[in-house]
């Protein structure tokens, strides 16, 4: 609904600032040259589509949350919870994604002679069951990894003087990996996410800066801020995410006036926090989660051209220009290039250099 939002006020703003103007238009008006309206402003819209590669790098830490671990079970306890006793506790696991409320773990005499639950893990022979009982805030650890992705984008921007503002939707697909602790002096197991791959949404407005442009390529300093959504092996009820922001440099290249590709590198910030619930459904405390991220995309940003071309089948000028509509008479501009060749160039050819002047036509010129 937002973004629906989002979409119609842009499209509308467009629509306003391009109505034809009398300075704009005074010379169609005083020859009577007809231009398709609709076309005309629809023109003004760049329609860019990429896709690429990225890396996501997940951690976060359990400050304020006691961790236990056994061959069984990996749960954290918020220091926020009733105090315990005995050989029971209960936790939550799956804080990633889906935390999970779990209870009465046997654990056995945390305080028995020999075991500083706060500091050294007790071994039972095996690593894989290595059984750990730390308190986060002094136990100095967080869980990290890297997720693979490949990003998919689709973005409409309009451009006036030097500037672009847009907006944009955003599907990327990640390839989980297990997260692993940053200090191994305890024996804590990474954790598995429990799932292979998971999906990422995004909805986000875009401004931009063209601040270098020379023949026919162009860089583009870029912004862009919203909102992500996680796929369902989330929970989004216990989800408050950050703003997304994504920092980029757009190189492109110019087919045409109509035509260009795109490549982009790009730097993401974003988090989340996952609340943590009691049995009850009582807000305990949230875990904070990063997972900033590294694209590199490539695409095609197209135009819609606002002239079509010219009907007549022995009209080969290349240049905007004027023709009789053999249809109803009246004189409109056309175009006569197609999409990814240059449609008004300078000397009216496709290339800015004579052929006769080009190095390889020299030599074969002058052999001698």
């Amino acid at each position: 609904m937002t973004l629906n939002k989002a979409l119609y006020s842009f499209f509308i703003l467009i629509f306003i600032f391009n109505l034809p103007s009398s300075l704009g238009q005074s010379i169609y008006k005083k020859y009577g040259i007809y231009r398709n309206p609709a076309l005309v402003i629809s023109n003004k819209i760049s329609w860019t589509l990429s896709m690429g590669s990225g890396k996501t790098h997940f951690n976060h830490s359990l400050k304020n949350f006691y961790l236990y671990q056994s061959s069984e079970v990996q749960l954290i306890r918020s220091k926020n919870a009733e105090s315990f006793s005995g050989d029971l506790i209960n936790g939550q696991t799956n804080w990633l994604n889906n935390p999970t409320e779990i209870e009465d773990v046997n654990v056995g005499d945390l305080f028995d002679v020999g075991y500083d639950r706060l500091d050294s893990p007790v071994y039972n022979g095996q690593l894989s069951a290595q059984t750990v009982f730390l308190d986060s805030d002094t136990a100095d650890f967080q869980f990290q990894s890297q997720w693979s992705s490949i990003p998919i984008n689709f973005s409409a921007h309009y451009e006036f003087l030097k500037f672009r503002v847009g907006v944009g939707i955003h599907y990327e697909k990640l390839r989980t990996n297990v997260l692993s602790p940053t200090n191994n002096n305890y024996g804590i197991l990474d954790y598995d996410p429990g799932f292979k791959t998971t999906k990422l949404y995004k909805y986000y407005g875009i401004l931009g800066y063209k601040f270098y442009e020379e023949w026919n390529s162009a860089l583009v300093g870029e912004i862009q801020i919203g909102n992500v959504k996680s796929s369902r092996e989330f929970n989004n009820d216990l989800i408050k995410s950050s703003l997304m922001v994504n920092l980029g440099l757009n190189y492109e290249y110019h087919f045409s006036e109509y035509l260009r590709f795109v490549l982009k590198p790009s730097f993401e910030i974003k988090s989340y926090k996952m609340n943590i619930l009691d049995a009850s459904g009582t807000l305990l405390d949230q875990v904070s989660h990063n997972y900033n991220a590294f694209y590199i995309q490539a695409g095609i940003s197209i135009n819609i051209p606002e002239l079509r071309r010219s009907p007549l089948a022995a009209d080969h000028v290349q240049l905007k220009h004027v023709i009789t509509d053999p249809k109803n008479g009246r004189l409109e501009e056309v175009r006569g290039q197609v999409l990814w060749k240059e449609q008004n160039p300078k000397m009216g050819q496709n290339h800015r250099r004579l052929i006769r002047n080009k190095a390889i036509n020299k030599k074969k010129s002058h052999p001698y």
